[in-house]
């Protein structure tokens, strides 16, 4: 294989996982768009409801992108070079006369586009280690995030925290009030909403980690700060005891026969998967979708909001209940779910929604973007996106599998600094070679075998450099011993929620053999 290419290699003898990265590789380019601007080639993905190439997805797709290609930097440029002086970044842009003619979108409902820019900046970086391009990127990075923090219809002063005109989580639906609709001039109803906060918190925290990479000590602290009081502001004004409420108004807010404060939207995988919630927070959510995984009617609970909303409350041409944004079924959602339960306790249960996804892909290699809360497909008259090639849903499902499944989960540049916990026990296997490389070139590579007759553990490593190893336990064993190149050293162990892990560092590549015993108390 030639140094720049690219590669996802995963073989465990179950076809389900080991053609799980090709199949997701051949959706995501039939999603290729490509534009001529200023003399230059800018290539990305399209969104499964746009022509062109938009924030709200840009940085979610690259997650499965960087692997095979290294031009989201041209694309990411450009929304730099559109940037407005006061920091405000366009939401997307297409041909709007193909070939010649681009338009340029801002939406002013969504708030979102900022702290996207900045995720995709970063994701570009750790896949290619440009550290020049990202000398030249950082101004506009820090104006998004400033622009964002500072203006009013974007900063609520008396909370502390990203603020938005009332839709349906993130999408920008208008709500009516005094029976019209916000966008027809009606009173706007404000307030927080978790999704934007707990995505500004991750993007204002890989601003900190990029800062401290070019030696910006005290701008790093200055945003590691900026970060943790939005996420505690977020945490006491959002947090309802079991989860994260929809939307939190400004002023009362009433809809007609409806408790919107039940509504379980997205944004609270989104918190688990960015950071903003952790431990018993992110495990009460868990359990939240669990729970209401047994009244659903496909027996996915991969719902884009639940309940729905009912019709009335927004204009016009916002879906009815169990359609689209308005509480149908989307891969995207499965996804974060399937990461959150892999990395928080619930291993066997994001497997098995990996394993369900995995089993309708290779069936149709096909992923829609929405079903039906009965998981049938919607009619095609129905006038909401759809899409039968969803590279948003896909690349979601992606990130849980090389992250959560496979294990490899890169915390600096280049796998300079990754977490390696290799989770195949929950899936029922038991032996797995994986190669995850960036098209860079970098890679990290191992071999897991879990051996019950002899009660073993092997792990072998190639990687660039440290590496913080995690590895899951089977049910009922404990930790006995511990090698690395037939040298023993220490570790520790760390339970989350109802499973147990060994963990400890190593500096080099090496070969790993944990011995275990049963639990005496099992």
């Amino acid at each position: 294989m030639s140094a720049n290419k690219a590669e996802i290699s995963v073989k465990t003898g179950d076809p389900l996982f080991d053609r799980f990265y090709d199949i997701v590789k051949d959706i995501l380019l039939q999603n290729q768009v490509s534009f001529e601007i200023d003399g230059e080639n800018r290539h990305g993905y399209r969104m499964p409801d746009r022509r062109g190439i938009s924030l709200q997805t840009l940085p979610d797709i690259m997650h499965a992108t960087r692997y095979f290609d290294g031009r989201a930097r041209t694309v990411l440029q450009h929304f730099a070079e559109t940037q407005a002086l006061n920091g405000r970044v366009f939401n997307y842009f297409y041909h709007s006369q193909e070939p010649h003619g681009l338009s340029y979108v801002h939406n002013p409902r969504q708030p979102d586009a900022e702290y996207r820019f900045v995720t995709a900046v970063f994701l570009a970086w750790q896949a290619s280690g440009d550290d020049e391009w990202l000398l030249r990127m950082l101004p506009a990075v820090e104006q998004a995030l400033s622009y964002a923090m500072t203006r009013p219809w974007r900063w609520c002063d008396p909370w502390g925290v990203i603020k938005r005109p009332l839709g349906i989580d993130t999408w920008d639906f208008a709500a009516r009030t005094k029976k019209k609709s916000a966008r027809q001039g009606g009173d706007t109803i404000w307030g927080a909403m978790p999704g934007d906060n707990s995505g500004y918190y991750a993007a204002i925290m890989h601003l900190a980690k990029i800062c401290r990479h070019v030696g910006w000590f005290g701008k790093a602290e200055y945003w590691q700060d900026r970060a943790q009081t939005l996420k505690l502001h977020t945490n006491e004004l959002c947090w309802n005891g079991r989860f994260y409420a929809h939307f939190v108004p400004i002023a009362k807010m009433e809809i007609p026969d409806f408790d919107f404060t039940r509504q379980l939207c997205m944004s609270n995988l989104l918190a688990i998967t960015r950071g903003l919630a952790s431990g018993e927070a992110a495990r009460l959510i868990i359990d939240e979708y669990r729970s209401r995984s047994k009244s659903a009617e496909a027996g996915r609970e991969w719902f884009s909001i639940d309940p729905p909303f009912p019709i009335g409350v927004f204009a016009d041409n916002a879906p009815p209940p169990g359609a689209y944004a308005n509480g149908g079924l989307m891969p995207f959602v499965g996804g974060q779910l399937a990461l959150a339960g892999l990395e928080n306790g619930f291993e066997n249960y994001g497997a098995q929604t990996l394993r369900a996804y995995a089993t309708t892909l290779a069936e149709t290699g096909e992923s829609w973007l929405w079903t039906l809360p009965d998981g049938s497909l919607p009619d095609e008259s129905m006038p909401w996106p759809q899409n039968r090639h969803d590279g948003w849903g896909s690349s979601s499902m992606l990130r849980a599998f090389v992250e959560g499944l496979c294990g490899i989960r890169d915390q600096g540049c280049l796998f300079d600094d990754v977490v390696l916990a290799p989770r195949w026990l929950a899936a029922g296997i038991r032996r797995a070679e994986v190669r995850v490389q960036y098209h860079a070139g970098k890679s990290v590579t191992y071999r897991y075998q879990f051996q019950p007759r002899t009660n073993t553990i092997s792990l072998s490593v190639a990687a660039p450099s440290r590496l913080q190893i995690s590895l899951l336990l089977p049910e009922k064993s404990l930790p006995l011993t511990l090698s690395l190149n037939g040298d023993r050293i220490k570790f520790s162990e760390r339970r989350t929620g109802e499973s147990m892990y060994v963990e400890f560092e190593m500096m080099q590549d090496g070969d790993i053999v944990l011995k275990l015993q049963p639990d005496p108390d099992a």
